[in-house]
């Protein structure tokens, strides 16, 4: 599904913290696999990542994502 630029399915996800040196065709993919994979926790997308035996960078920032979905469900939840 193609999105408009003002509604990119990435929009709403960020790193925290953010290492730049890590490749931002590392960062893309990790935000698309989050999406992709229906949200998981960032515990269960590192075991993904690690089982598929991923880059370090990419176990890196899959630790460091955060995704304004996932906080809103999360909040809604409680």
């Amino acid at each position: 599904m193609r999105y408009p630029p003002e509604q990119d399915a990435t929009a709403e996800l960020w790193f925290d913290p953010l290492d730049r040196n890590v490749p931002q065709a590392v960062r893309t993919a990790i935000a698309r696999m989050h999406n992709n994979t229906g949200h998981p926790r960032n515990e269960d997308l590192t075991r993904y990542l690690l089982s598929a035996t991923a880059t370090p960078d990419a176990v890196q920032m899959a630790g460091a994502l955060k995704c304004a979905v996932c906080l809103r469900y999360r909040a809604e939840a409680s």
